[in-house]
């Protein structure tokens, strides 16, 4: 143990030398020497040819270490920055080429050993290409080295952005250059690998879609995974050995990243099936107008701040939504916990990589790895559903004789059960039918024949839209000059309606022959009080007219009826009588009605009508309307029969048909 502690002091010590020299010290070339987070490496701001020079004195200048972001000593500067470092070498040559790893640059570097240049990434040109995310690796011929003495690189660096630049990220490290070039390309290729798994999972789970196109989840889960694939090749030294514009392929990683979210959050709203909200569409809303930014745009600065600082806090948005449809569905789905924990191991990794591209710390990035996790989760769950639904096809199959038999004899009770329901139906149907035969008979008896007087001529229509009707209209004679009339519509329809009107034909009847005398408003107030008690019980109300009709003026009250039309003949002007009252037979409404007094002359005409005639409809569901009655009014001078006829004529051409939804009543009077 002693001898153990003994040569990790012996090894530690000439290094830890070094580094207080200023130098980085190489006692083994077949090592490969890592110098992260070690303060060897001198930072001078500004640019000068002379700054390559091995002799160049740079001692004032600032000691920093790698990974290194000059921006921490030169706030907001983009310009030119030069990086130096002194490489202490043994005293023999190499039998291969040195090789330096420079990690990440932002943005295009130059680097010269012992003054001589070794390579470069990226053009310093203006508006020349940049380099950004391209991983350097420089190989140093073995006739540059200088054994045993000082042997300096230098790198003369042009920034891009205003928060960090420089040698921002990954290995800086001095060793062997082939072994170092093999290792970074098994690196790419290894990484290179999640993509190309990525890809036949949205190749597979797209034909499950394409098979089965209302699980919708597959097609949306299909895309997510294909950009989650486009995306990650994008992050990898390959593509550089297929493309080599910087600017496209910049520019499409963001978009892909872009997508990314938007399919994950999609598949798990259909998925679980819930409904999208407003906060779904704020997001999409700020994601498309993002993607046509970057897709319009050439600027790379804006690309990176309108993701740092838009999308990224914006991504808060699909997170916490996906997180809240899947807390919702954590007991009622047992799909939802897995594919929560798959996202929360997705979440820390994405945190991780956010801090590393901020430099909070230095980290490898762990999406890569987060987003397979997610990926395969999500995948076995999907298949696993799939294989589910295959069991029980299997299953269905293996015991589908015996479920046929248990069916069919189910379905034989069912069909029994069944024909003597309907059997019972069709004597219920039977029976109802001969008593609304009777009641039909009934009420038609009940149909007051029309009073006809020296002074009056008047014609009735009645069409029932069913078997009875509720309608009913009624003639009273007051004395030899006075005629009373009354059109009642019930509320509702059918048989409720047409007893109804049997009940308040006899009340009608009474109170017009108990007050012949009496004025028109005394006689509807006791119609109404009579009508409240008979129909306090149930839900029914009557609308309608009543009129006393002298020889030269007509009485009349309106109880919220459709208005009457009044022709005048000598003159051809229509007026319509509108509602002087409100319901009959409704507790609470009011008792209040007005008498309307019309002077009529040899000619005028009035007519009475339910609401059937004005609110019929035609296919266009357009009403025949009080326009067209007043159109065929005021055509020529009408006699009662002919003025019926054409409004029933016109009213079936406009339905184009003779039913009827409502029933229908017209009462026409004219004065002779």
């Amino acid at each position: 143990m002693k001898k153990l502690l003994l040569l990790v002091v012996l090894s530690v010590i000439p290094f830890t030398l070094a580094m207080a020299s200023g130098s980085l010290v190489i006692h083994n070339y077949e090592k490969t020497i890592s110098f992260d987070n070690t303060r060897v490496v001198r930072l001078q701001k500004g640019d000068n040819p002379r700054y390559s020079d091995p002799a160049f004195d740079d001692s004032s200048w600032n000691r920093v270490s790698f990974p290194s972001n000059w921006n921490d000593h030169y706030e907001n500067w983009r310009g030119i920055c030069w990086y130096r470092l002194h490489i202490k070498l043994p005293s023999e040559l190499p039998e291969k080429s040195l090789g330096i790893r420079l990690g990440t640059i932002i943005d295009v570097d130059r680097a010269y050993f012992n003054g001589t240049p070794i390579g470069q990434t990226g053009s310093f040109k203006e508006g020349g290409q940049s380099a950004y995310d391209v991983k350097r690796l420089y190989q140093v011929p073995v006739s540059l080295l200088r054994p045993g003495k000082d042997n300096v690189l230098s790198i003369r660096v042009k920034g891009l952005f205003s928060y960090v630049n420089g040698p921002y990220t990954g290995n800086f490290q001095v060793g062997d250059y082939h072994t170092m070039h093999t290792e970074l390309l098994s690196r790419e290729f290894f990484d290179a690998f999640f993509p190309v798994i990525y890809l036949t999972v949205s190749i597979y789970f797209l034909l499950f879609f394409i098979r089965r196109p209302r699980d919708r989840e597959n097609l949306f889960f299909s895309l997510f995974t294909i950009f989650c694939a486009l995306y990650f090749f994008l992050r990898t030294q390959v593509k550089y050995l297929l493309f080599d514009n910087f600017y496209y392929l910049k520019k499409f990683e963001y978009l892909f990243l872009l997508l990314i979210f938007v399919f994950l959050l999609e598949f798990i709203t259909f998925y679980f099936r819930h409904n999208r909200g407003i906060f779904h569409y704020a997001y999409y809303a700020v994601t498309g107008i993002v993607f046509g930014v970057i897709l319009f745009s050439q600027s790379f600065q804006l690309w990176d701040t309108i993701i740092q600082y838009i999308m990224q806090p914006a991504w808060a948005i699909p997170v916490l939504l996906s997180v809240w449809i899947l807390l919702a569905n954590f007991r009622t789905n047992r799909d939802a916990p897995l594919i929560f924990s798959t996202i929360l191991v997705l979440g820390i990794a994405f945190v991780n990589d956010v801090m590393v591209n901020m430099m909070v710390y230095d980290f490898p990035r762990l999406s890569n790895y987060g987003f397979f996790f997610l990926i395969g989760g999500i995948a076995l769950i999907l298949s696993n559903r799939f294989v589910r639904l295959h069991h029980e096809v299997a299953d269905l199959n293996i015991n589908l004789e015996q479920k046929v038999i248990d069916r069919t004899e189910e379905l034989s009770a069912a069909m029994e059960e069944l024909q003597s329901i309907n059997e019972y139906v069709t004597e219920i149907n039977r029976k109802n039918e001969r008593d609304l035969q009777l009641a039909s008979a009934v009420q038609h008896g009940l149909i007051a024949p029309v009073i006809k007087t020296s002074q009056w001529n008047t014609e009735v229509f009645l069409k029932a839209a069913s078997a009875v009707s509720g309608d009913f209209y009624d003639f009273y004679q007051l004395d030899e000059h006075t005629l009373g009339v009354a059109l009642m519509d019930v509320s509702g329809h059918g048989v409720s309606s047409a007893l109804v009107t049997m009940l308040a034909k006899p009340i009608f009847l009474q109170s017009f022959e108990k007050n012949p005398d009496k004025p028109l408003k005394k006689i509807i107030a006791d119609i109404n009080d009579q009508m409240k008690d008979t129909l306090s019980s149930i839900d029914n109300y009557l609308t309608g007219v009543l009129m006393q009709m002298h020889p030269d003026d007509i009485f009349l009250i309106n109880a919220a009826h459709p208005a009457p039309f009044i022709k005048f003949a000598k003159s051809g002007k229509i007026v319509q009588v509108e509602a002087t009252g409100m319901f009959l037979g409704i507790e609470g409404m009011g008792d209040e009605y007005k008498t309307a007094r019309i002077h009529m002359q040899s000619g005028d005409m009035i007519l009475l009508y339910t609401d059937a005639l004005v609110e019929s409809k035609n296919a266009d569901g357009e009403q025949f309307g009080m326009e067209r009655v007043h159109h065929i009014l005021s055509q020529r001078q009408w006699d009662t029969k002919s003025i019926i006829d054409e409004l029933i004529s016109q009213l079936f051409e406009f339905t184009g048909t003779s039913t009827l939804d409502d029933d229908l009543t017209i009462i026409v009077s004219q004065r002779q």
